[in-house]
């Protein structure tokens, strides 16, 4: 069941819920437009557990590429080194949460956050809730951090509001 509208009318402009879609989906077309770059957004930007816990060791990221088969073209996994981080380490808790990993996982949150997030930003106040989605976030990346401490697979966002 997809939820298509909510029966709650904002008491106010959610004017943070509205800049959240704007953030989000501008860093969305940012990652499109570096599709032939592999990986680059993802890896300078989504939080790579290992590279928090130990920032100054180089970081290999798993990856595939096309071979050619006496059948056709497969996929072979290999691993080579992450594009450096952009930002510290312990930020990409945050940055991850504006990542996401395809056209589905975007509309999919952003659709939830246009439904939803409204009435949450009119309960809270815009500061509030802004503090309480940032807070969510790092949240949930942190928690994903402490269970896969030894993972080099860049995390991006993973959670709908």
């Amino acid at each position: 069941m997809i939820p298509l509208r909510d029966n709650i009318p904002s008491q106010s402009t959610p004017i943070v819920n509205y800049l959240i879609l704007a953030s989000c989906t501008l860093v969305f077309l940012a990652q499109l437009s570096q599709r032939e770059q592999k990986g680059t957004l993802f890896e300078r930007y989504g939080m790579i557990p290992v590279r928090v816990f130990h920032p100054d060791k180089p970081v290999n990221v798993p990856d595939v590429r096309p071979v050619q088969t006496p059948f056709g073209i497969a996929l072979e996994q290999f691993v080579r080194p992450a594009a450096e981080s952009s930002v510290p380490p312990w930020l990409t808790l945050l940055t991850c949460t504006f990542l996401h990993g395809g056209w589905m996982h975007f509309l999919g949150n952003m659709w939830f956050l246009y439904i939803f997030g409204d009435n949450v930003e009119d309960r809270f106040g815009h500061l509030g809730y802004l503090l309480f989605y940032l807070g969510c976030g790092v949240a949930a990346s942190a928690a994903h951090l402490v269970v896969n401490a030894n993972n080099t697979t860049p995390t991006i966002a993973v959670r709908t509001t």
